[in-house]
């Protein structure tokens, strides 16, 4: 059985807060030839997890395979905004692109998403 109340409780003691960077793509320009997009920052706990062992030196790689659970609920106490592939994380000077998402739920409420 999922307990949410000890995830919550992980994330909150040992998560970090990051920047859940939502893009959302606008109106195609025609003098760049580019689509515009628009970012919209959220801040929110997350917890990194089973790190790919390329990550050890996170400093000097530049490509691997980071995990976190995200919290469901952003530092102001709203709801996190549903996570997408486009999405990126963003944790002291590092930016990382989100790649999967799975979203834990009961019945109707999110628990958390796991990126």
């Amino acid at each position: 059985m999922f307990d949410a109340a000890s995830l919550r409780a992980l994330i909150n003691e040992h998560g970090i807060t990051v920047t859940l960077r939502k893009k959302v793509a606008g109106a195609y320009n025609t003098t760049t030839g580019k689509v515009t997009h628009t970012n919209t920052d959220y801040a929110v706990k997350g917890y990194f997890f089973n790190n790919d062992p390329s990550v050890a030196e996170f400093n000097t790689t530049m490509m691997g395979e980071r995990r976190m659970v995200l919290s469901d609920k952003l530092d102001n106490g709203s709801d996190t905004p549903e996570v997408d592939a486009t999405d990126e994380i963003l944790f002291g000077s590092k930016t990382t692109t989100v790649t999967r998402v799975t979203k834990i739920s009961s019945y109707t409420s999110t628990m958390c998403q796991m990126l």
